[in-house]
């Protein structure tokens, strides 16, 4: 089975055993990438979404969450330790990272381009996060080409951005030409 047949299944299979929560791990821009989608979100669904920043999980993460681990480089240790008491615990899980221990260790992953800074690598990470998140909670992702021809401010997902023309664009080609969007789920 292929990744992109792997993560549609997994997604699947998630939504039909139900989600009671979201937990976004990371540390740094993976982290601050939860903290952006759970603030986009957390208007729309009507289950928690938490962002885990420590080498332990909250007690009130469990096996009916699901867990989204962020690493670009895929051995950051706070990452790791959380991701290793989720699979122990059963919480079902889906990695998003470049490399490393998480690459070798996960049961579905979505596998970034190496070779990046992980700072530079925020884009990537934010966008096929989001997608991934928007795939799991409500069946598909955002048309974000329907605001293309709107103002300039702009109501996305319950939040209102003021962004430059230019900005805008550079943020719909990220949008578009992400991992998630372009080679692994398509919309």
């Amino acid at each position: 089975m292929d990744k992109k047949q792997k993560i549609e299944d997994a997604i699947k299979e998630f939504q039909t055993q139900g989600i009671s929560g979201l937990a976004f791990v990371g540390m740094g821009g993976s982290a601050i990438s939860g903290s952006y989608i759970s603030s986009l979100l957390r208007d729309k669904v009507e289950i928690p979404i938490t962002v885990v920043r420590t080498y332990t999980l909250p007690k009130y993460v469990t096996k009916n969450w699901v867990l989204i681990a962020i690493s670009y480089s895929g051995n950051t240790e706070e990452t790791l330790s959380s991701l290793k008491s989720a699979l122990d615990e059963k919480i079902r899980t889906i990695c998003i990272t470049s490399d490393g221990m998480m690459k070798k260790n996960s049961r579905v992953q979505i596998s970034l381009p190496e070779g990046i800074q992980p700072r530079a690598a925020f884009p990537l990470i934010f966008s096929t996060a989001l997608t991934l998140a928007e795939r799991l909670l409500f069946g598909k992702s955002t048309d974000f080409e329907a605001y293309q021809e709107s103002s300039k401010k702009r109501q996305v997902l319950g939040e209102v951005f003021f962004l430059s023309q230019r900005s805008w664009q550079v943020y719909l080609w990220i949008r578009y030409h992400s991992i998630l969007d372009q080679d692994i789920l398509l919309q």
